[in-house]
């Protein structure tokens, strides 16, 4: 979770987030070509942000967070295309932060637990995921969430709206803007949802579960 909060904590000068891992680490499930690719829109969300607000100083504390939770304090010219920078800003951190190199590994643990007693399975989980994902059209992300009562839930967010918007917890944020995928599989989504699953850091996404159902318990 500190790195959540690290992403979500980010003000104005916003930096480009440092990659964990090299262009090829995901290779050949992601292509380097791909995830520089990714990289590059990640970068423009930065420098457009920053050139807005380099012009709105009452604006430059506000971080990340802040702009989600806070948007209807900003001003109403500004407000829709600040929400997705930082939407944008975060989706992208959060999704680069859980990959991993493929090595195919799977939930484990209470998340496993907590998988098998929402979905019935993992593999549940993952045909909800392309179900969900196949209910809208257009850039959007589908993800892994949990709800106020620390429910599993599979949600499809319209092009770079957060789960914090609607009082959700993320877990996993998968990318389906056409440059995420189009490289690599075309327009085979289903394929690159799949395949996606092979470089997701399970690790993490069980000490951020962790971490949730703790917080709420206290």
């Amino acid at each position: 979770m500190e790195k959540v909060n690290q992403i979500l904590m980010q003000k104005y000068p916003f930096v480009n987030f440092e990659m964990g891992l090299p262009f090829d680490a995901c290779e050949p499930i992601i292509s380097k070509e791909t995830l520089i690719h990714h990289y590059e829109y990640l970068n423009r969300y930065i420098v457009n942000i920053n050139f807005i607000l380099s012009q709105y100083p009452k604006y430059q504390n506000f971080t990340i967070m802040d702009i989600i939770m806070k948007h209807d304090e900003i001003e109403f010219n500004l407000r829709a295309k600040l929400l997705e920078l930082a939407g944008g800003i975060f989706n992208h951190e959060f999704l680069f932060y859980l990959l991993t190199p493929p090595l195919k590994l799977k939930p484990k643990g209470n998340l496993l637990k907590k998988i098998n007693k929402d979905f019935g399975s993992y593999e549940n989980l993952k045909k909800k995921v392309i179900e969900v994902a196949f209910e809208s059209i257009g850039s959007r992300y589908v993800g892994i969430v949990l709800d106020e009562f620390n429910n599993l839930k599979v949600v499809c967010f319209e092009k770079e709206t957060t789960p914090y918007v609607f009082s959700l917890k993320p877990l996993y944020m998968l990318d389906l803007f056409e440059h995420a995928y189009y490289l690599d599989e075309k327009q085979d989504v289903e394929k690159y949802i799949e395949k996606s699953f092979e470089v997701i850091d399970f690790e993490k996404i069980e000490g951020m579960y962790n971490e949730y159902v703790k917080s709420e318990n206290l």
